[in-house]
């Protein structure tokens, strides 16, 4: 029996990893909505500033160079923080990336903060510009912050995070693509909703694990 946070994980499992499973369901992670809000109400130096943000550890399958190629392709008139924590040598190469792009001007690296939800409310956008995502806590996040999320339709969560409206967020996985993806929604955001938030929230996430073994009875 088997709970997975996304329907991609269960392919890997049966399929990847070619295991029978007996029952299967898909309960995506429980977010402590209140919490979160309480915490991105907090100030931060870039507040006011217009910025669209990346939040993620340096790490290949994430694509930072996609990212930054698909940042300057888009020519859009802010800032891009990128805001993880990685090898020096991954960053440097990043950096040296946007130098060679000429939007080193326009792109700022810094830590993972201790606290990222006064970043991400503050953004124009939220990216997320893998190659693979088991889920995709950062999207939830953005969404429970009410800035809008763009991701790659990478195998994973994304897909099933952002539904709806919040769907147009969703770009191929190459750098035009997601270009015009970061265009449209800086341009035109859209309505992040109230029950879109809910239905992340613990409540909402413990009613089905209560419903999967009501189910079993």
């Amino acid at each position: 029996n088997v709970v997975a946070v996304s329907g991609a994980v269960l392919i890997d499992l049966s399929e990847t990893l070619a295991l029978t499973l007996r029952r299967k369901a898909v309960i995506h992670n429980p977010f402590d909505i209140p919490e979160i809000q309480r915490l991105a109400d907090a100030p931060f130096e870039m507040q006011g500033k217009d910025y669209i943000i990346h939040v993620g550890r340096f790490h290949e399958h994430k694509r930072h160079d996609r990212l930054l190629r698909a940042f300057a392709l888009s020519q859009l008139d802010t800032t891009l923080v990128m805001m993880g924590n990685g090898s020096d040598a991954k960053i440097q190469k990043l950096q040296q990336l946007a130098r060679d792009l000429g939007i080193e001007n326009k792109t700022v690296f810094r830590p993972f903060d201790a606290n990222p939800y006064p970043w991400i409310k503050g953004a124009r956008l939220l990216v997320l510009s893998s190659d693979c995502e088991g889920f995709g806590n950062v999207l939830v996040e953005s969404i429970i912050c009410q800035t809008p999320p763009v991701s790659t339709n990478c195998p994973g969560g994304p897909a099933e995070i952002l539904t709806g409206d919040l769907a147009r967020g969703l770009s191929e996985l190459n750098d035009e693509s997601l270009a015009k993806t970061l265009v449209d929604i800086y341009t035109s955001p859209p309505v992040v909703g109230g029950a879109t938030i809910a239905s992340f929230g613990i409540n909402a996430i413990c009613r089905q694990y209560i419903a999967l073994v009501d189910n079993q009875k």
